[in-house]
């Protein structure tokens, strides 16, 4: 429930002279009921973080000192955060270039654009989970692939094992350039 309604809602509670013991039954009640917008996850607060600005501003410290000490925190953790990102995002490309790996072995990729001495699309209907060539290329993100599918007419009318077309896949994950291409392709016909 966004932050904005809680509040707007705990001072119709309290203009109403609700009493406080019942308030959070009250607001749990209409949270659960979905009758407030859904909010955004946003960060989670780094308690941590804000326990040790907190012994600092209340230390023995001159205030140049604690602001200096808090300064030096705030960057640690942020070098520390970054480091878990690139993490991420290594965990990510690793991932990816395993995936293509597998790919390229059950010969599900294609060729490059220079290379036509093989067929790209001479290829396997279906793979794991039932999905296409296509389903695994918006799986993969691998926009080159999906326009040459999409192009040539390809695995548009497929179905995975959950019954999905790889457009319904595209944008059941948020893929919009792959849901670009299938509008393009769409407006052609």
């Amino acid at each position: 429930m966004a932050l904005h309604e809680q509040n707007r809602m705990l001072q119709i509670l309290h203009k109403k002279g609700v009493d406080r013991k019942h308030i959070k039954t009250i607001m749990e009640d209409l949270k659960e009921s979905g009758i407030f917008a859904e909010e955004e996850v946003e960060d989670e607060i780094d308690w941590e973080l804000v326990d040790q600005k907190a012994k600092i501003w209340f230390s023995d410290l001159d205030p140049q000192e604690k602001l200096e000490a808090i300064k030096n925190i705030t960057v640690e953790r942020e070098i520390e955060t970054s480091k878990y990102k690139n993490q991420f995002y290594y965990d990510t490309e690793k991932r990816i270039q395993v995936k293509i790996r597998e790919m390229t072995e059950k010969n599900l990729r294609g060729v490059d654009d220079e290379s036509e001495e093989e067929d790209v699309f001479d290829i396997p209907v279906t793979t794991r989970y039932g999905r296409s060539p296509l389903h695994e290329a918006i799986a993969m993100r691998d926009i080159r692939l999906i326009k040459r599918y999409v192009k040539e007419g390809l695995y548009l009318t497929c179905v995975d094992n959950n019954d999905h077309t790889p457009m319904e896949m595209a944008y059941y994950e948020g893929y919009t350039k792959a849901m670009a291409v299938f509008n393009a392709h769409q407006s052609k016909k």
